[in-house]
């Protein structure tokens, strides 16, 4: 009897759903990668009318640096143009940014901050992501990048500015990485990891001083963990002693290029003691003051992050400690623990973005979170199911909603404030001295006026044809004689331009000095308010 032959069945390759399975994260990933430059790379030029001071200090001592021209370090305890209160490395890459450019550039720094920013995202993701799943990584990634980081006194994300803070972060986070996957190997890797560790603590230190804080804890977390394993733990405590010895040296060494490190490392110390002793006047919660109590921190990073965001990353907290609960949970909560000790308890001067450093590791606990509750949704009832869902989809589709909006403020940046006030003075054909009020020197600093800027009403009145008097905002005054001018010399003004950050007057006829008389009939200055 003959029988067919079988036939096998011809191959159909992976079904409809499965191909875009597998084509939806490389889709994820390169509409987020695309997405963050964006949002980070636009209009770094344009928005310079939002500078903030530390950017000006650190370009110029960054500049000084490469050019082998800083001070000899003096006795005296107090501010220097080359910013020797704080380590030196972020000012070294700002300066190199300046060198290529071929001249002193405050975008070509803010270039080496957005790029940090951006690598912070990718080596949170890389980690996260090689730990807990792809998905999870690069949700945490695109929080890095593209969550609205906002401070007080600049209008767009805070990773886009030239300060310290985005290289340190950079570096820290390369720092608990290395630090996770040291606690991960046993033998001579464990030993590498433990020195890469210690390089990548010593360079986050030294961008910014306090670059360190974030390993005590999960270092401490990892010694902890193998108490019980009496050779395991002497072996710990060993590569933790090279680690920190490295990180020393490290640190150290980033001075050299400078000179003698000693006199430079005493001077930041003694100066950042002294100015912890005589605390920062700030403006918050309504109010003003040197030495904020301990939930400052708190209050600008929700108001810095906004409800929703705060609302979204706290519900990411929840369900990682309740959820997910493994080593990587615990990891990246113990990396929060000292920063927060030491901002909210111990340092006693606090500005409104010291948080914004520490973002990444509650990104990433709050990443890990957000991913197990999505795993746990398809676990749970029915009855129950919508709503989660509901309510997660809803919270991450709105912080996406916040992250395109605050992209297309940034796509959308025009000059305004002083940047703006060269042009509309040559728009008004006015060439003569500006007065100005509600504005601090150095928001002048780079813009080329025809006249003098005066900050009190002059001698002589005759040059004045320009005046320049700052929105109102927190902790920024309009000094009595300024708004006795003003008073006095209504009919002789003209409004020329009006932005959100200044309105500009154009003189029309003789102006007059106020007198004596209505300068001190002008009501006190309260600092906190819009604040």
């Amino acid at each position: 009897m003959v029988t067919a032959p079988h036939r096998l069945p011809a191959f159909a390759g992976p079904k409809p759903r499965a191909r875009l399975r597998g084509r939806g994260f490389p889709a994820a990933l390169i509409t987020v990668s695309l997405w963050a430059a964006l949002q980070n790379l636009a209009n770094l030029t344009l928005t310079r009318q939002a500078h903030l001071v530390d950017e000006l200090v650190y370009v110029t001592a960054g500049w000084r640096y490469l050019h082998g021209r800083q001070l000899p370090m003096g006795p005296a305890v107090t501010f220097t143009v080359d910013n020797f209160e704080h380590p030196p490395l972020a000012k070294y890459l700002f300066g190199i940014a300046q060198v290529i450019a071929g001249h002193p550039s405050l975008t070509a720094a803010r270039l080496v901050a957005v790029l940090c920013t951006l690598a912070t995202g990718v080596v949170l993701g890389c980690w996260i992501g090689g730990v807990a799943g792809r998905w999870t990584g690069l949700l945490a990634g695109a929080l890095v990048t593209l969550v609205p980081t906002h401070i007080p006194g600049v209008a767009y994300r805070f990773g886009r500015y030239a300060m310290l803070d985005p290289v340190a972060e950079l570096l820290a986070t390369g720092a608990m990485a290395a630090g996770w996957f040291w606690f991960q190997h046993r033998g001579r890797p464990g030993w590498r990891w433990a020195a890469g560790t210690g390089v990548l603590t010593g360079l986050a230190a030294g961008a910014k001083a306090n670059g360190f804080l974030g390993l005590v804890g999960p270092v401490l977390l990892g010694l902890v963990l193998v108490l019980r394993e009496r050779r395991e733990l002497m072996t710990r405590l060993a590569q933790t002693a090279v680690a920190c010895a490295v990180s020393a040296l490290t640190f150290v060494a980033l001075y050299l290029p400078l000179g003698d490190p000693v006199p430079r490392i005493r001077f930041m110390l003694e100066f950042q003691t002294k100015h912890a002793e005589d605390g920062h006047l700030i403006g918050f919660a309504g109010r003003v003051t040197a030495h904020p109590p301990w939930w400052t921190n708190l209050w600008f990073a929700g108001h810095g992050l906004g409800p929703v965001v705060v609302g979204v990353l706290a519900i990411g907290w929840v369900s990682a400690l309740i959820l997910r609960r493994d080593r990587l949970v615990g990891w990246c909560a113990a990396a929060l623990v000292a920063p927060v000790l030491f901002h909210c308890f111990l340092a006693r001067v606090t500005l409104g973005f010291y948080w914004a450093m520490w973002l990444p590791p509650t990104i990433a606990l709050a990443a890990l979170g957000l991913a197990a509750l999505a795993q746990r949704v398809r676990a749970v009832r029915r009855g129950v199911r919508p709503a989660v869902v509901v309510l997660l989809a809803g919270a991450l589709t709105w912080t996406a909603g916040l992250a395109a909006a605050d992209t297309w403020r940034t796509l959308h940046a025009r000059p305004a404030g002083t940047t703006y006030l060269p042009k509309v003075m040559a728009l008004h054909n006015l060439r003569g001295a500006v007065l100005a009020g509600g504005i601090y020197g150095w928001e002048f600093t780079g813009v080329h006026l025809p006249g003098a800027v005066h900050y009190q009403v002059p001698a002589d009145l005759s040059r004045v044809d320009t005046v320049v008097i700052g929105r109102p905002r927190c902790r920024t005054p309009v000094a009595a004689d300024v708004r006795a001018f003003l008073a006095a010399n209504q009919g002789s003004l003209r409004q020329a331009y009006r932005d959100h950050l200044i309105v500009v007057y154009a003189v029309q006829a003789r102006l007059r000095a106020p007198t004596t008389t209505e300068i001190a009939a002008q009501p006190p200055w309260n600092l906190a308010a819009f604040c």
